[in-house]
């Protein structure tokens, strides 16, 4: 288990356990000197770094965060990533004259300027469509 603790601010997304809407879209929790442990991948508490460290469970694993901010994954749930051609049209005119055929190849580059675009962006996750 990893315990992640003294995080100078642990952002998390309590809240209503539905879709958030209106001015709850911008609240967030978020826990000064925050930690948490996570068990094969899932978080399994969150709170002060002052209750991880209490906690019995065992702690193969400490992670300092010390003067770091910790938050949730960025997460884009709908991109249509063969479209992407559209955008890159309107800068690069080389790329407009190669993806402008309708192709694999340009589907498949399509692709890649999304994902490019996603990384730029520090998205760590989406969903293609």
């Amino acid at each position: 288990m990893l315990a992640l603790i003294h995080a100078s601010q642990l952002v998390t997304l309590a809240g209503p356990k539905r879709a958030r809407v209106g001015a709850e879209l911008s609240e967030l929790s978020i826990i000064s000197d925050g930690g948490m442990l996570i068990d094969e991948g899932k978080i399994v508490a969150v709170g002060k770094s002052s209750e991880i460290e209490k906690t019995n469970l065992r702690q193969d694993e400490v992670m300092e965060a010390t003067g770091k901010i910790v938050l949730p994954g960025f997460v884009d749930a709908h991109t249509h990533s063969v479209l992407a051609v559209t955008v890159s049209m309107n800068s690069n005119s080389d790329q407009r004259e190669r993806l402008t055929k309708r192709s694999r190849p340009a589907a498949a580059e399509s692709v890649r300027l999304c994902a490019r675009h996603a990384q730029r962006a520090k998205t760590t996750c989406y969903n293609r469509h």
